[in-house]
């Protein structure tokens, strides 16, 4: 079954899912998995969403921006970056975020991540 995901098999037979194929990113030739830079993000205090997005870039082929909802607390954005990064297996030296009042949703309920990274590419 191709289903477009993609994911790992443990030697016990779990799979764990890490993503799409269609959302892979590759950054200075290193293959980044949206949902783990997202999932990073939500186990900080005050975020309520998160959605990667690549960006074209001449130098590292795509640039990854994250864009986070808030839970109404105080977040200090900026330091996201580093409170994240023992949690993800990428130097996030190229990652920018930003802070959103909501993300553009699917009839099914699901971030519109299409049309957040043509909103990003409409703001360059």
């Amino acid at each position: 079954m191709h289903s477009g995901d993609a994911g790992t098999m443990d030697r016990d037979g779990y799979v764990t899912m890490r993503g799409r194929f269609a959302e892979l990113i590759t950054v200075g030739g290193r293959t980044w998995f949206p949902r783990d830079v997202e999932e990073a993000l939500c186990t900080q205090a005050g975020i309520k969403e998160a959605a990667v997005v690549a960006l074209p870039d001449a130098k590292l082929g795509q640039r990854p921006v994250a864009y986070v909802t808030l839970n109404g607390d105080a977040v200090d954005v900026p330091s996201l970056k580093n409170a994240i990064a023992p949690l993800v297996p990428y130097d996030l030296t190229p990652l920018t975020i930003k802070s959103v009042a909501s993300f553009p949703m699917t009839p099914t309920g699901k971030i519109a991540k299409a049309e957040l990274r043509q909103s990003a590419l409409a703001e360059r």
